[in-house]
């Protein structure tokens, strides 16, 4: 339940609207068993989580999160029975056991959101790869509220669905498989799943596809590493660098608020994207950071972070490094020596 309260926080802090419990059965078999993907095979299979699984998924229902898991279109089974040599197999009609997976995680624990792993078939003579579009259709039809998040998709998923990307699949947009998905279907979207030592070098791909309509899908585990510190230095380093010029007002705020000692790097992320941005009216906010103090963060570090940035907005190549009152009698001087060539002309 420590844990359960830890990813509340996380939820929250991200203004989050649901959470899915990727392996709520537990991830013991290799890959490409992986995921069990049945939650009537909890108590089998993993008692000890089915213990508290009603208690830990009512904490989240409680706060107002709507709940998912996993999903498979395929059986899992013991091949071996008494020996647990799990594994899974395909069966004759898999929208009816996704249907009846759905049904169990919903009447036992409320959940509406179901990512759907290994939607795809062995293959075989006229057997497609890619589960059918009419399949994710009759799954949603028969249960309207509850979103489903298909792994693989071809274009028409957005119709019935929320597509899923990831770079683990080499995928990194929402509308990957249809890039006018959004055009057919106005209130289409997919969903992103975010890994934040991917998102910097990969952020155009990600901004293209969120202005198709997103839907990010936040990694979070072990508690000492869930934190989004990187996963937000990651986001202001790519927006300066790609000089998307619309962060702008989104990144000035982050100057004038103070969140605390350990947001403080979010803060000096925020002066380097500025820097790269290349937009003139961040060096008045920029000055006045020199007047801000930092607890948290080495001044060696945020003066660093200072003067790149303002060099790269005005030009000026410093051989000391200036302080807040340097850079404004500087800005002067160059004020007043336009002024006097104007003044000449």
């Amino acid at each position: 339940m420590v844990y359960a309260d830890h990813c509340l926080a996380q939820l929250r802090d991200k203004n989050a609207q649901g959470v899915i419990f990727w392996d709520l059965e537990g991830h013991e078999r290799p890959h490409a068993i992986s995921y069990v993907g049945d939650p009537r095979k909890l108590a089998e299979v993993a008692p000890e989580m089915d213990r508290f699984a009603d208690g830990f998924l009512k904490k989240f229902r409680d706060a107002g999160f709507r709940t998912g898991l996993t999903i498979r279109p395929t059986e899992y089974y013991d091949a071996a029975p008494g020996k647990h040599a799990w594994n899974q197999r395909d069966v004759k009609d898999p929208v009816a056991l996704m249907s009846e997976k759905i049904r169990y995680a919903r009447d036992r624990g409320g959940m509406t959101i179901f990512y759907l792993d290994s939607n795809v078939f062995s293959g075989g003579e006229n057997v497609p790869w890619i589960m059918p579009t009419a399949m994710i259709r009759e799954l949603q039809e028969e249960y309207p509220d509850c979103l489903i998040i298909p792994e693989w998709s071809a274009p028409d998923y957005y119709r019935w669905s929320a597509p899923y990307s990831s770079p683990n699949i080499g995928q990194l947009t929402t509308n990957v498989r249809d890039r006018f998905a959004r055009v057919k279907w106005a209130n289409a979207f997919g969903v992103v799943a975010v890994e934040s030592s991917l998102l910097e070098t990969q952020l155009g791909n990600t901004w293209t596809g969120s202005r198709a309509g997103m839907c990010c899908c936040s990694v979070f585990g072990k508690p000492e590493v869930a934190r989004d510190r990187d996963m937000l230095e990651a986001v202001l380093h790519g927006l300066g660098r790609m000089r998307v010029t619309g962060a702008l007002p989104g990144l000035l705020p982050m100057l004038a608020k103070d969140e605390g000692r350990e947001r403080e790097w979010v803060r000096v992320g925020a002066i380097g994207a500025l820097g790269d941005l290349g937009d003139r009216r961040a060096i008045g906010p920029l000055l006045e950071e020199y007047k801000h103090g930092y607890s948290n963060v080495e001044v060696y570090v945020f003066r660093r972070y200072l003067h790149e940035a303002l060099t790269k907005l005005t030009g000026q190549q410093h051989a000391v490094w200036p302080d807040h009152e340097g850079w404004k009698k500087w800005l002067g001087e160059q004020q007043d020596g336009n002024h006097s060539r104007a003044d000449r002309k």
